[in-house]
């Protein structure tokens, strides 16, 4: 199957994210000058710096979604809030996007259409801890593979990956919000990012390397 371009959806959403953050940061640099001291001053920037890099997040989902389809995942689950406009245009006529709430992420085998038995595609962005270590054990069990990205805090980070490591999944990559706005926004780290979730994205280990075709 030919891997369509990355959706420019998400591309003009990110760039509409970068724009209000150089609007408010400048906007703020204004104000500074003008009351030094005033209450609030930077917070603005540190809001549109935040929708800035949930975008790059999702941007970055979105990405490794077209590498899956093209190394042949069937079907994709969102949890939650992520990838919140994907849905209406999604590019992958031929790959069905099931998406579930937190709370009904037990209940994905009843969702019409799904078939463990498929390589499978999972974003979780944004949703609650309890609501991703349910996803990562419901989705272990699809026997056709999985790969997931989903974003943590970071001071689960390194136990959620370690769990991760000994029940079967292998880690691809561990993208902190520096080495997301280096490769998505050409910026550098802001002073808040440090408290940003981490990225991650991984397989089921036994997939010798890939999704099956």
């Amino acid at each position: 199957m030919a891997t369509p371009e990355v959706p420019q959806v998400r591309q003009r959403q990110l760039s509409a994210a970068r724009q209000r953050y150089v609007e408010d940061r400048s906007a703020d640099a204004m104000s500074a000058s003008r009351a030094s001291g005033v209450a609030g001053i930077g917070v603005r920037c540190e809001r549109a710096r935040r929708r800035l890099l949930s975008a790059a997040r999702q941007r970055y989902a979105e990405d490794r979604l077209a590498e899956a389809v093209s190394a042949g995942a069937r079907q994709v689950v969102v949890f939650g809030g992520a990838l919140d406009t994907f849905a209406s245009h999604n590019p992958y006529r031929d790959v069905p996007v099931f998406r579930l709430a937190d709370s009904d992420i037990e209940t994905i085998d009843a969702a019409a259409g799904f078939d463990r038995r498929l390589p499978t595609f999972a974003v979780h962005l944004g949703g609650a801890d309890r609501a991703l270590d349910a996803g990562l054990q419901v989705l272990q069990r699809c026997s056709g593979g999985v790969e997931i990205v989903f974003d943590v805090a970071a001071e689960r980070a390194t136990c959620v990956i370690g769990l991760l490591c000994d029940t079967g999944w292998a880690v691809l990559e561990v993208l902190d919000p520096a080495g997301l706005a280096c490769r998505y926004l050409d910026d550098a780290p802001g002073p808040t990012d440090s408290t940003e979730p981490r990225l991650v994205w991984a397989r089921v280990g036994n997939n010798a390397g890939r999704l099956p075709n």
